[in-house]
């Protein structure tokens, strides 16, 4: 019989790093788990190629690999699809950051962090890669103290929240663009869930499995821009010590989100015109160019038109992105959906935060209805998250909102209208299905979709709250 006890891989070159972190693992983890370290990667190899399955997480020092993407993606193949990596690194670029984006590490942290910190993430990876292997056994009583909170979009089209009509016209966009390979603009103000947006394109298109990436145009320098975006030589300019692959290579066969696209320096939008165009790269200091397959999806909060006035943004480029335009509508414009999104993010934050809950108080919805949000999604996510943190008792309550939402609250006398005394959590989501399956008459995989949830889903909460259906 094959040995099942699960291991801990630890990958440094240097023997003491390895030494302290062992012995800071031998206090957070079980006794279940075997922590085995080694210093250089043929070793490590050998040792995984018999106990695959057992690897539950690979800790490495990214300098292992060289500091190569190439090198590590190579390492990677070597281990179980379920083993989840956290890599230790110095210096945090765009390229490694794209490992985590894609999930293809668990988590990246610095190695001058603690080695305390460091071990309270790889118990979250072990218990990750428990769920992910088996959902009904678990590793013993280890396994009851370690929950892994599942993600915000396993109910959800990809984190986009709402039974609107714009936001489900949006969800029907998403489905249509997704077929497609043109470029496609994102529209909207900030916080309302453009890159979101740009993800479930990502997502339901054929791309899916492969590399999805995110350049923030106004957090680049504009002198590096062009090196991000095609990379460079070793020796093409000064400072160029080493060959840099750029963004765009990087993407090949996947997408690339351009976030805030009218930041985009002028000069680069010339030549981020003439790639879509033509498909081809020229890496900085090379003759030659080489076609680059890569879906572009591009988003802006500004006004575009009045950023092309203003001669700051190239009107053939906005073209050339424009092929689909979507316009994400901001929460003032939608918002019979905010009760469903704050109980959305109070479920997420309560279970974050492992607090105690058990009523919303009375004047706080109409409060929430009556304010503008001009920031939109993003900014109810924070004004939830506050009201959990402060919450007493169990209870949610409108004291605790930011004084610029307290100034806002409706008359007492719209207070009351239609509002129970104090509502639950399980409640509102019993009112929400109720309503749902109503306006679908019955038909529950539709009052799914609207809900923005999945088909299991909602049966399993028809069970659960008893809800009768046609």
């Amino acid at each position: 019989m094959s040995d099942q006890k699960l291991r801990i891989i630890v990958l440094d070159k240097q023997s003491k790093y390895l030494a302290a972190i062992k012995q800071e693992l031998a206090r957070a983890i079980p006794q279940e788990i075997e922590v085995i370290a080694f210093s250089n990667n043929k070793q490590s190899e050998s040792y995984i190629d018999i106990h695959k399955e057992q690897c539950a997480v690979l800790l490495a020092n990214y300098e292992v690999f060289d500091n190569s993407i190439e090198t590590f993606l190579t390492y990677k193949q070597t281990l179980s699809s379920g083993t989840q990596i956290i890599l230790l690194t110095a210096d945090v670029d765009s390229n490694i950051v794209s490992l985590l984006q894609n999930k293809l590490v668990f988590d990246l942290q610095r190695k001058q962090d603690s080695s305390s910190k460091i071990a309270n993430k790889l118990v979250l990876a072990v218990s990750l890669f428990l769920h992910q292997r088996d959902k009904e056994t678990r590793l013993g009583e280890y396994a009851k103290q370690v929950r892994y909170a599942e993600s915000d979009l396993q109910d959800s089209f990809y984190g986009i929240i709402g039974n609107s009509q714009s936001i489900q016209n949006l969800k029907r966009q998403i489905r249509k663009v997704a077929l497609s390979d043109a470029t496609c603009l994102i529209i909207g103000e900030s916080g309302t869930g453009k890159e979101k947006i740009a993800m479930a394109i990502h997502q339901e298109s054929e791309r899916s499995k492969d590399v999805y990436n995110i350049i923030n145009s106004a957090a680049i320098p504009a002198e590096l821009f062009e090196s991000e975006l095609f990379g460079h030589r070793k020796g093409s300019f000064t400072g160029a010590k080493e060959n840099h692959t750029g963004i765009l290579e990087a993407s090949s066969g996947g997408s690339i989100f351009f976030d805030e696209i009218t930041e985009l320096p002028l000069g680069m939008q010339a030549k981020l015109l003439r790639f879509l165009q033509e498909g081809n790269i020229r890496t900085i200091g090379m003759t030659s160019e080489r076609k680059i397959d890569v879906r572009v999806i591009a988003a802006t909060n500004r006004n575009i038109q009045q950023a092309i006035t203003d001669k700051a943004f190239r009107a053939d480029l906005y073209y050339r992105l424009g092929v689909i335009e979507l316009e994400v509508p901001s929460l003032r414009e939608r918002k019979e959906d905010i009760p469903l999104l704050f109980d959305f993010f109070l479920q997420h934050f309560i279970k974050k935060e492992k607090k105690y809950f058990n009523t919303v108080s009375d004047n706080l919805i109409p409060i929430l209805l009556a304010y503008s949000w001009p920031g939109n999604v993003r900014e109810l996510r924070n004004v939830v998250h506050r009201l959990v943190l402060l919450m007493e008792d169990g209870k949610i309550h409108e004291n605790f909102l930011p004084r610029n939402l307290k100034t806002q609250a409706p008359s007492p006398k719209t207070n009351k209208q239609n509002i129970p005394s104090s509502i639950s959590m399980k409640d509102m989501e019993k009112r929400s299905i109720e309503e749902a399956l109503q306006l679908c008459d019955g038909n529950k995989e539709q009052a799914a979709q609207k809900l923005g949830i999945s088909r299991a889903t909602i049966f399993r909460k028809i069970k659960q709250y008893q809800i009768e259906t046609k």
